[in-house]
């Protein structure tokens, strides 16, 4: 199994306890196995060359869909993706999740969809399983444009056509209760997912396989 790992929602006003914990359970489950690549999300957060850290993210993602990328519909799209997240940029990437050295894994930031379908079928073409970590499980870390419901449609409509394993470690998502509730995302409260009467089905103890592409936002 070759691994990539997405990682969405993580960012330095979460401090709760429990997302400190999900923090931790993500660098030690990703530094325990074996991830070819880490995709961190650059959406709503204020991820820029100028913070970026030693991994390199925005760089790596610069060069992948512009500074060598040969179609021009892509160079302008990406332009386009990193003008429009800038603007509605709201909250701070995690420090130890940018900072971290995560070695010979290739590090890449991403914001949208087509960006997730393009990796997959050009400089990930190698990956057969794809992790979803984060905070926010029933919000960003499904709902945002790279969020494991969208990738379920890539695959379903074969956008990505060879077979993808899409899977979760509970200890490293939680998920918010109160997304509606009017209170500050900072404010709410925050617990793993319960993934009874799911379509996620634990295959061992904490990981869950998603057993189809169905899936719904909100």
């Amino acid at each position: 199994m070759t691994s990539a790992a997405v990682i969405i929602g993580c960012w330095q006003e979460h401090q709760q306890p429990v997302h400190q914990e999900v923090i931790s359970n993500i660098i030690s489950f990703i530094n325990n196995n074996k991830f070819s690549a880490i995709l961190v999300s650059a959406a709503h957060n204020k991820l820029i060359k100028d913070n970026q850290g030693i991994n390199n993210w925005i760089d790596s993602e610069e060069r992948i869909f512009h500074s060598e990328q040969g179609v021009d519909w892509i160079r302008q799209q990406y332009q386009s993706a990193v003008k429009d997240r800038t603007h509605r940029a709201f909250a701070t990437p995690n420090r130890l999740i940018l900072d971290h050295n995560w070695q010979d894994k290739e590090c890449i930031s991403i914001s949208e969809q087509w960006q997730l379908e393009y990796l997959l079928n050009h400089d990930l073409s190698y990956i057969d399983s794809v992790w979803y970590f984060g905070i926010g499980w029933n919000l960003g870390v499904k709902q945002d444009k790279i969020g494991w419901g969208q990738l379920c449609d890539l695959i379903r409509y074969k956008h990505v056509a060879r077979p993808i394993n899409v899977l979760t470690n509970k200890t490293c998502v939680v998920e918010n209760l109160e997304p509606y509730a009017g209170k500050h995302f900072t404010q709410c409260e925050f617990s793993h997912p319960n993934f009874i009467k799911t379509d996620w089905k634990e295959t061992e103890l904490n990981i869950y396989t998603k057993t189809n592409w169905d899936w719904s936002p909100g």
